[in-house]
């Protein structure tokens, strides 16, 4: 039994050196890829948005109607859809891999990864270079775009590794004071920059396709005000706690996605919400 029993632990002991030695390794892969861009090095603050009070002006006389003007009404030609410029300083990573849609940094966490966008397959266990790799890479939900036009919501998910990377460092949004000291969360896409704050943080599930309930992984468009709200007011309702950020219909929105151990065969799910503040 002696025998048995140290075996075992050997083994164990084994198994769980390489699953850190390779955590390690993936986690310097990504490093580099950060020491690429200027977002892996220098920080960014956010400016408070003011409101100014705009200065009142005389209202216009109208001495008489405008006339009517009658004739053919000309059909307007399309404009043809224009491919945006990659940002200089993703270049390099787009050129390494045409999936990339992005980068997240969140300051106060390890989080500062490439984001890609293909499908909701392919990179759950391959890293930005298409290998085999257990921690993955983090991804844009397949039905979320970027461009032509932005989705509404974005929705990005990644593992919540044993080892602190990918998104583990967001189980830490459950405790308010270190929402309080880091509220805010940049994340480009490869053609313009942008700033988010959060404004909830919640636990949920993956449900069965026929349960009656609210599934924050289905909002990706909001057609009407209604929609909008509806996702708003249940998310509110979710949040651990107040982070005084409301969403405002209009907002452009960003959702963090990761597994939580609250529940069992893996349907647990940590999510944070942010709105785009720059």
């Amino acid at each position: 039994m002696l025998f048995i029993f140290t075996i075992t632990l050997m083994a164990c002991i084994n198994y769980l050196g390489i699953y850190y030695l390779k955590n390690v390794q993936a986690q310097k892969s990504y490093d580099r890829l950060a020491d690429m861009i200027a977002l892996g090095s220098q920080e960014r603050s956010v400016t408070p948005v003011q409101t100014l009070t705009p200065t009142p002006s005389e209202v216009p006389v109208i001495t008489e109607l405008p006339k009517a003007t009658i004739g053919p009404t000309a059909t307007p030609t399309p404009t043809p859809y224009v491919e945006p410029v990659v940002l200089e300083k993703y270049q390099a990573l787009y050129e390494l891999n045409n999936d990339l849609a992005g980068w997240i940094k969140i300051p106060g966490t390890v989080i500062d990864y490439p984001v890609v966008l293909k499908d909701n397959e392919f990179y759950l266990r391959r890293n930005f270079y298409g290998e085999d790799e257990t921690a993955g890479c983090l991804f844009i939900d397949e039905h979320c775009t970027i461009v032509p036009e932005r989705t509404t919501n974005v929705m990005i998910y990644g593992h919540n590794m044993h080892a602190g990377t990918m998104f583990a460092d967001l189980h830490k949004y459950k405790e308010q004071s270190f929402f309080e000291e880091n509220r805010y969360i940049y994340f480009d896409t490869i053609y313009e920059e942008a700033t988010y704050e959060i404004s909830a943080v919640f636990l949920s599930q993956v449900f069965n396709s026929d349960d009656q309930v609210f599934k924050f992984y289905r909002f990706i468009d909001a057609e009407t005000e209604e929609e909008f709200n509806y996702f708003a007011d249940n998310v509110k309702e979710l949040a651990l706690y107040d982070t005084g950020v409301s969403l405002t219909y209009g907002d452009d929105i960003l959702t963090l996605i990761t597994c939580s151990p609250h529940l069992e065969e893996k349907k647990g799910r940590l999510v944070v919400v942010a709105k785009r503040i720059e």
